[in-house]
């Protein structure tokens, strides 16, 4: 039929099991001469036919359910051998695989020599046996998660890997309805109203003979249905799919036949489920299974504290690890093994079992006692039960409803099929379970009531879908002719970590190696078949050896012409550079690579697609690449878009790609200001520095201070460098450095560590003291002036400066680790976009805050909740959480495999995510009431006045975020001074600097960070041993004094400040950028390029 309406009249040869002798003769025949052009077979055929095939060479071969194959290593070899591989070809690229497995874990570095040599040779082979292979394989996958090294070889020889259709896409109305009346009664009338296509889940506790009654009940009265499982004749739901039944009622089990094994986008249209979806447990485990023992764990977890918890979050975690990367067959095994174990049958030992068991026995002493059944009761999201004198434990189970409801939403070409799911809610703590836990994976997930939703609307909505896709397989409609079908689509990232990310909101995406070992990642919306990669950064940046004082800009016609080329980047050293030129010019190494290497992988994807998006950054720097990227693309492709998201979630995925715009042009002049002005600056001062001031500093540091001998110092030194920004900020650390030479105050402790206070060290002077310590044994009167309640608001969320300030007060933590570990989490999803200065918070994150503190505290949070928006208007936010899910939560889950970040979470990460996270949900909380002691403090004729916390009269915000401890009253009255020393100004540290940046205006919160590690990559700045403070080196004290004296408007905070809102201008369109060009090209001329600095060194080498 197909063929006919596809108007092929090739040869087609279909042959299966059930074909008579003498037709299976004569096809053998047919194709041992070659006498076809279609061959429909099976896995089978492949196996027992390998010769015969492998006499052809195919232009397309297409694997449907390719999982068969993937799980095993023959049937993969066979293939390839068919597709046009040699055995040779195929153990090459398998040892190819396995090296580079070694390489990964070789620290030794003369064996990593040693793989790494070898691997080139294969590498070779291999992409010789690639580039002769010329057949089309596409297949399709159930699951797409193959295991072990055979399945790679699809990767390392056809450059793919097979991924699946996710149950994330659905177009699902999830709603719920609680009854008084019988259900069963309830269930009839909603069937009468919903029509056919329906699908019935029972609970799995009622199993398949509750499911028979339901059907039996249903077709008593009146309605066409059948029960639906593994022991009917599959006959039933080929009687479903042709509308001779209206419902078919199943088992809500995960890997049930009416769960996974249905697919009728025409014919399904809601799904009801008797009861919540769940996992059900006898207080006894007498029968557990392998992941029934971690679902049991991850409840107890909930409701223990202190050592019991963190032992059941390692049992969890080891159990998880290892049970997860078991094959299904051999989960199966192990689930067996166990079940002897426990019913004391002989049984195989194995770590695993092993493992298993005293889980098992842990969990039982821990269902045994008394308060965790108290507390499991108190539980607002797990069920305890009663039957027949025995408790069970009920658990909401998501995978089975997601499964299970997804039959009614599926795709086809016109996009994804409308679907309507319905709970009968049995027990509303495991709905509020379900809901809970799907909020975890889908962040907009919620459950509507069925009463307060258009139902004869959304139902037109259904039958629409239905109908369009009968058309489509009937062939009424011609589907490139009648429907817009799903388009084909590139978005294109900064980031690999981004594109992973991105990718995994759709399922198991499928992965085609493009080039040089870029990845690109296809996946489908729904709206969009969808290819993702990253550009990783910048693709092109200034030229060197050209322009006006050979910096890249030309001036042609009355215009600024920057001149832009292809970034190279050295991969031994790192070094990144854009001259032409076969070695790296830092070190010499050849082994280069070039971004427009990168340039042609894309402009290959580009024009396999409809429409290019371009998802870069939400800035300045963002909107460069992203228009360097249309420039490059735009021969190949026919439309570019810009698509703009401030957090990696799925929800803001799909609305930027919904809702794309034009690039912001006035974004892209604003940065090509900052580079061309960071290129002119920079190169020019710093060549004065490496002519004028490196010989006066070589022979005064070098030589008559440390003695080295270097003959003449009259060279250059490219290892010097400034910048307009980079200079007042050395200045700043340098003048907080000559501040702290000298004492300012006087540290005093009265009683023995009772109250510190701080006394003016100028006012030794007034007591007619010397030294600090002549204060010992003196009295200090105490006198407690009052106590009085404050009201104590809480702070706002975190912009970039005050995160890196936090970060380095409280962990020491330097303000470039800060931003590398915050990028990582916005690139995985976890918080919002992290370069901002605005503390605004969208509706977005006050509802994820809210339902927070729903789940945390229950109908107690309306008594928390007190939403803010901080800051008005813009398109940036505040830097917050992206999903209600705390820290201690998030570990749980990425131990247990419901969230799979793309790269591991170090200790870093979840100490910065804990920043954000609680500074956010505190934004979005009630104030706390603070009792405070009022002291005044006399010391002879010095007099002070303190406020101190000595009480929490109400936490408010405080229970999340503790930013003030409360101390013991003092009581008034003469305390003898115990201790008295003098201390200097502190040296500046990392948060220092950037509070004064942001203060002064100057640098931006993408820069903040960088600015600082300039400086200390460049040895003009040291830190601190313990304290982490920074410190101004000779190195860096010479430079500074160098810049002010010559150069000083230049590198001035007036001057740079000042440009600095100059750009901000350009950016909101309000100036020209050619004419902010041209004022810094005078400034560059007049100020820098024609200042004489040679006197410096002329005092070394005359």
């Amino acid at each position: 039929k197909h063929s006919e309406r596809a108007n092929i009249n090739d040869m087609i040869i279909v042959f299966h099991s059930r074909i008579s002798r003498k037709v299976r003769e004569d096809y053998l025949q047919r194709i041992s001469n070659g006498d076809f052009d279609i061959l429909l077979t099976t896995s089978m055929f492949i196996h027992k036919y390998t010769e015969l095939l492998k006499k052809y060479k195919y232009s397309f071969i297409m694997v449907d359910d390719v999982d068969a194959i993937l799980r095993s290593g023959k049937s993969i070899r066979l293939l390839l051998q068919i597709i046009g591989f040699t055995e040779e070809e195929i153990d090459a690229a398998l040892q190819l695989i396995k090296l580079r497995i070694s390489l990964a874990r070789t620290t030794d570095e003369e064996r990593r020599k040693e793989i790494e040599k070898e691997v080139k040779k294969l590498e070779a082979i291999v992409e010789k046996a690639r580039s002769r292979i010329k057949t089309i394989l596409v297949v399709s996958s159930a699951t797409g998660k193959p295991r072990g090294l055979y399945p790679r070889l699809f990767r390392e020889l056809l450059g793919f890997e097979a991924g699946s259709r996710s149950e994330a896409i659905r177009n699902i109305v999830d709603t719920y309805t609680i009854s008084k009346e019988n259900v069963e009664n309830y269930l009839l009338k909603l069937i009468r109203k919903l029509g056919g296509g329906g699908l019935v889940y029972v609970p799995i506790d009622k199993g398949v003979e509750y499911a028979e009654y339901i059907a039996n009940l249903l077709k008593e009265n009146g309605v066409k249905a059948e029960a639906f499982h593994s022991k009917k004749n599959i006959r039933v739901l080929e009687y479903f799919a042709k509308g001779e039944l209206d419902v078919l009622v199943g088992v809500a089990t995960y890997y049930g036949v009416m769960v996974r094994g249905l697919d009728l986008p025409e014919r399904v249209r809601y799904a009801i489920f008797i009861g919540v979806p769940r996992h059900k447990f006898s207080s006894k485990l007498e029968s557990p299974r392998p992941f029934d023992i971690v679902r049991i764990l991850s409840i107890l977890r909930d409701v223990v504290s202190g050592d019991e918890r963190r032992k059941i979050e390692v049992i969890i975690g080891r159990l998880t690890q290892r049970l997860r990367r078991l094959s299904p067959a051999a989960l199966a095994i192990i689930g067996e093994e166990l079940r002897k174990a426990v019913t004391g049958e002989e049984y195989k030992e194995s770590p695993v079992l092993q493992l298993l068991l005293e889980a098992l026995e842990y969990t039982r002493k821990l269902l045994e006692r008394p308060d965790v059944w108290e507390k499991l009761k108190e539980s607002s999201d797990v069920a305890l039960v009663e039957e027949d004198g025995r408790t069970y434990i009920l658990i909401p189970d998501v995978a089975t409803y997601i499964q299970a409801s997804g039959r009614t939403s599926r795709l086809y070409p016109g996009g994804i099929t409308k679907g309507l799911s319905v709970i009968l809610v049995d027990d509303r703590r495991l709905l509020n379970g379900l809901a809970r836990r799907m909020r975890w994976l889908f962040e907009d997930f919620e459950f509507k009531d069925l009463n307060e939703i258009d139902l004869d609307k959304l139902l037109e909505e259904i039958d629409n879908d239905r109908e369009r896709v009968r058309k489509i397989i009937s062939g009424e409609i011609v589907v490139e002719e009648a429907l817009e079908i799903s388009k084909s689509a590139l978005l294109i990232v900064e980031s690999p970590n981004k594109a992973r990310t991105i990718a995994n909101f759709f399922g198991k995406p499928s992965i085609r190696i493009i080039g040089e070992n870029m990845r690109a990642y296809d996946v489908t919306t729904g709206d969009y078949v969808l290819s993702i990669i990253a550009s990783v950064g910048h693709i092109y940046d200034l030229v060197v050896d050209t322009g006006l004082y050979n910096y890249g800009v030309h001036y042609i016609g009355g215009k600024f012409i920057p001149e832009y080329t292809d970034i190279k980047r050295c991969n031994k050293c790192g070094h990144q550079f854009t001259s032409e030129g076969k070695k790296c010019p830092r070190c010499g190494s050849r082994d280069i690579v070039r971004k427009i290497d990168v340039v042609r992988a894309l402009q290959e994807l580009a024009s396999e697609v409809d429409l290019v998006f371009i998802g870069t950054d939400p800035d300045t720097e963002g909107e460069k690449i992203g228009w360097d990227l249309k420039v490059l693309l735009e021969p190949y492709t026919r439309e570019i878009k810009r698509v703009e998201f401030h957090e990696i979630t799925r929800r803001a995925i799909l609305n930027a790609i919904r809702n794309p715009r034009d690039f912001n042009m006035k974004l892209v002049e604003a940065q090509i200001i900052r580079r061309v002005e960071d290129r002119w600056l920079g190169f020019a001062l710093s060549q004065k520095l490496w002519y004028d001031l490196w010989p006066y500093y070589c022979m005064k540091y070098l030589v008559e201070k440390k003695g080295l001998k270097i003959d003449c110092c009259n060279t250059i030194n490219r290892n010097f460098s400034a910048g307009r920004v980079q200079t007042p900020v050395l200045g700043y650390i340098i003048q907080r450095y000559e501040k702290a030479k000298k004492p300012d105050r006087i540290v005093i402790e009265i009683g023995e560590g009772l109250l510190r206070i701080e006394m003016p060290y100028e006012y030794l002077d007034r007591l007619g003291i010397k030294r600090a310590k002549d204060l010992l044994g003196r009295e200090a009167l105490v006198e407690e002036i009052g106590i009085v309640e404050e009201e104590v608001n809480p702070l706002p969320p975190f912009t970039t400066d005050t995160l890196l300030a936090e970060a380095s007060a409280r962990y020491n933590m330097p303000s470039h680790r800060t931003m590398q570990i915050a990028q990582e989490l916005f690139e995985l999803g976890f918080i919002t976009y992290h370069r901002t200065d605005s503390t605004r918070v969208s509706d977005t994150g006050i509802a994820i805050a809210k339902q927070y503190l729903q789940e945390k505290y229950g109908d107690r949070y309306v008594e928390l909740f007190k939403p803010r928006t901080w800051g008005v208007g813009g398109a940036h936010e505040a830097i917050r959480p992206t999903r209600p899910i705390d820290p201690d939560r998030l570990r749980e889950l990425i131990r247990e495999g419901i969230i799979q970040p793309v790269r591991p979470l170090t200790r870093a990460h979840m100490m910065i995510y804990e920043l954000i996270f609680r500074r956010f949900i505190a934004s979005q909380m009630i104030s706390a009431i603070v009792k405070k002691q009022k002291l005044r403090v006399k010391i002879d004729s010095f007099e002070t006045e303190i406020d101190r916390p000595i009480g929490i009269v109400r936490d408010g915000f405080l229970e999340i975020y503790r930013i003030i401890a409360s101390e013991s009253p003092i009581p008034s009255g003469k305390y003898t001074i115990t201790m008295a020393e003098p201390r200097n100004p502190p040296l500046a540290r990392f948060h220092d600097v950037i509070k004064w940046m942001k203060d002064q205006g100057i640098g931006r919160p993408s820069t903040y960070a960088k600015i600082v590690q300039t400086l200390l990559d460049r040895k003009y700045v040291a830190v601190t041993g313990r304290v982490k403070a920074l410190m101004p080196t000779p190195r860096g004290m010479e430079v500074y004094k160098f810049l002010t004296k010559f150069y000083g408007d230049v590198v001035s905070v007036d001057t740079t400040r000042e440009l600095e809102e100059k750009m901000r201008l350009v950016e909101e369109g309000k100036e020209d950028y050619q004419s902010i060009l041209g004022r810094i090209y005078d400034e560059l001329r007049t100020k820098v390029i024609n200042i004489d600095s040679s006197a410096w060194r002329k005092l070394v080498c005359a």
